[in-house]
């Protein structure tokens, strides 16, 4: 009888929910005040009925008929018998590292929907590459009305809503047209770089260390290629284009008409009024929008998006796009995937051989090592470097060799693994090395660096980027809980994904650089001044801070010591910003523990015509958690326990406490 009873209760609160006109009774956030915090003042609800409240606030579906005004979330579309496949798991998992709030919706429980249910539960809808690629016609019809007269965004990658419900191409692709460009379905794919010309406005979503002239590269590896449709474009405006093979000209041509070609318009899709007529010289479009006069947008990404990542692990195409739409298109809320919604780096020093002795002894006595931050110092502790025998490693645990720098270094921070014992003999030999001898080696490496610092060693780093899914066990099995080898440059940390998805065991920290290098001693080689390195170090840093995002730059002591005259001042600028206020630096560590609370957190956002309604919950708190909401000219007001910061039009809403729920009400300012 009980249990009926709770049961028969539950449903009553549902109800009641359901149907009252009211915003919800929102809980009192409370606050500790000192000493061990009260159920209360955890943030913790304290009786069944709220409880069952949370779940509902929190909960996608029901989520929709409980909260006013619209939901700011992301319709993540795709094809019921898809839902295994390795592209869907991709686009879930890059929705969730960068704190997007979404709801995965099948084609057909999509279709059960009127267009304007789901510009209710949607703030924009993606239809994504590889799953959701056979649309009926119905939903089509639905999601053109959603986009072109009730302001809603959508956003189509590659082949997405290519096909009908029986597997033959669309005619006249409408789905591509409501984005302003026709796909040219069975003529075959094309395979190219990225061209990204300067007045595009994706253009600023990536470091310029990735863009080389207009193309889109990484220091010392081949530009950047995926495969497209050949495109016909009609009343789109280009934003990126595909550079074909062997194509030798940066220039962005705007006018199809000098080639010979008639700009013939595409008739499918609704007519989008004054809308942007940007040509393109025969040049395949990568990424096209069209704008329509009820603020509604489409956009057309023309690349395999989700294979750049579980198969190459490249994260500029599979995240900066998607940033730009759900930013700068669909102006999604999103819960910011770094502490306190500030830039954060990563410094990471690298010590793989005792050749760095002097060096280390120099930056000792000068005191040029930073004490206003700490950093991720990666050893190599073998007593070999170049051949098993030689002699010149650190040798970690030898009291006259690196034991005293090894005890020193752990003053400044962190102390990681940088490999397998023998830093250049790993790197050059890896791929003959038995499993037996990696193991021994990497053992070897952490059981000494622990020895000696008298700490568990949670961070490695691959020497010479010689790493292999393998040694993910290996890491796993000493506890690690952040990696970085090179992969994901120029990005945010992530899950790199192996054979078998993506590895969840441990974060992995890509690493950044310029278009020199993605250290100092890449840029000294490269030819670079010293003042030359300050330069460009500083514009990173610029937009790092801008981006509020994590990135990790790692170096050597042979360059930091030998070159003063470039350390200093980037340390002097990294000591201000962090003091300032406007700057993290924390190590690999200290940034996985707090990915993984951001990972676990749940929230709904909704937005209504008296502000914003906010519920979140982190089973392991909520500090340092900075929900970013857009203004569009409004202004919000105050609330106790969160610091509201604004700047340009968004809004960034922090928890101050470590609090485990929250539900509150971000009024506008009359």
């Amino acid at each position: 009888m009980r249990k009926l009873a709770l049961v028969v209760i539950g449903i009553l609160v549902l109800l009641g929910l359901i149907l009252q006109k009211d915003p919800p009774p929102w809980p009192k956030m409370g606050m500790p005040t000192g000493g061990k915090p009260t159920e209360e003042a955890s943030g913790e609800l304290t009786n069944w009925a709220e409880r069952v409240s949370a779940d509902l606030l929190l909960d996608q579906t029901t989520a929709t008929t409980i909260f006013p005004g619209d939901l700011a979330r992301v319709g993540l579309v795709y094809d019921q018998d898809r839902e295994k496949e390795p592209a869907f798991q991709v686009w879930r998992q890059v929705l969730r590292e960068d704190g997007v709030p979404f709801q995965a919706i099948t084609t057909e429980r999509l279709n059960r929907l009127s267009a304007r249910e789901i510009a209710h539960r949607f703030a924009a809808v993606i239809l994504p590459d590889e799953v959701a690629i056979r649309i009926p016609a119905e939903l089509r019809r639905k999601l053109e009305e959603y986009t072109a007269t009730r302001g809603g965004r959508i956003l189509l990658v590659y082949d997405a809503a290519s096909q009908d419900r029986t597997g033959a191409a669309l005619p006249g692709d409408p789905m591509a047209g409501l984005a302003g460009v026709e796909r040219e379905l069975t003529a075959g794919t094309l395979e190219g770089g990225w061209v990204i010309p300067p007045d595009s406005p994706l253009r600023p979503y990536f470091d310029t260390g990735v863009l080389f002239d207009d193309r889109l590269g990484v220091y010392s590896l081949p530009p950047i290629v995926d495969q497209g449709f050949r495109t016909r474009l009609g009343r789109g405006e280009v934003l990126a284009r595909i550079k074909a093979a062997g194509e030798t000209s940066d220039q962005f041509p705007t006018d199809r008409k000098t080639a010979g070609e008639a700009a013939a318009p595409i008739p499918a899709g609704p007519k989008a009024a004054g809308s942007t007529l940007r040509q393109v010289r025969g040049a395949d479009v990568r990424l096209v929008r069209r704008r329509y006069p009820s603020g509604g947008e489409a956009v057309f990404l023309n690349g395999r998006v989700a294979r750049q990542k579980y198969f190459y692990n490249d994260d500029l195409i599979a995240k900066v796009p998607l940033k730009f739409f759900l930013r700068e298109v669909a102006r999604v809320p999103r819960l910011l995937p770094s502490p306190q919604g500030k830039g954060t780096m990563v410094i990471n020093l690298h010590v793989c051989s005792g050749a760095y002795f002097e060096d280390l002894d120099r930056l000792f006595y000068h005191g040029d090592l930073p004490t206003s931050f700490p950093m991720s110092i990666h050893i190599t502790a073998g007593p070999d470097t170049n051949r098993p025998g030689d002699g010149t490693g650190v040798d970690a645990r030898n009291p006259n060799r690196g034991l005293p720098y090894v005890r020193i270094l752990s003053s400044f921070g962190r102390i990681g693994s940088h490999g397998g014992w023998i830093h250049n003999y790993w790197a050059l030999s890896f791929q003959k090395l038995s499993y037996v001898t990696k193991k021994d080696y990497i053992d070897r490496n952490f059981a000494a660096l622990e020895e000696v610092t008298g700490q568990p060693v949670t961070e490695y780093a691959a020497p010479g980027g010689a790493h292999s899914e393998e040694i993910n066990d290996m890491l796993a099995g000493w506890g690690v809980r952040a990696v970085a080898y090179p992969v994901s440059f120029n990005s945010p940390p992530t899950h790199a994904w192996t054979t078998r998805g993506p590895e969840e065991r441990f974060w992995h920290f890509g690493y950044t650089g310029t278009r020199y290098g993605t250290c100092f001693e890449n840029m000294l080689a490269e030819k670079r001044r010293p003042s030359q390195i300050v330069e460009d170090t500083n514009r990173l840093l610029d937009e790092v801070l801008a981006r509020r995002e994590i990135r990790l730059f790692y170096f050597h002591p042979i360059s930091i010591a030998r070159h003063p005259e470039m350390w200093r001042p980037i340390r002097r600028r990294l000591e201000e910003e962090v003091t300032a206020g406007r700057l993290v630096i924390r190590t690999m560590t200290d940034l996985a523990d707090f990915l993984d609370r951001h990972q676990q957190t749940e929230f709904t956002v909704a937005r209504g015509r008296e502000g914003y309604y906010l519920v979140a919950r982190g089973p392991e708190g909520l500090a340092e958690m900075t929900f970013a909401l857009p203004l569009d000219g409004g202004h919000l007001t105050t609330v106790e326990g969160l610091e509201i910061r604004e700047e340009g039009d968004w809004g960034y809403v922090t928890v101050k406490k470590n609090v485990k729920f929250l539900a509150v009400v971000l009024r506008w300012k009359q």
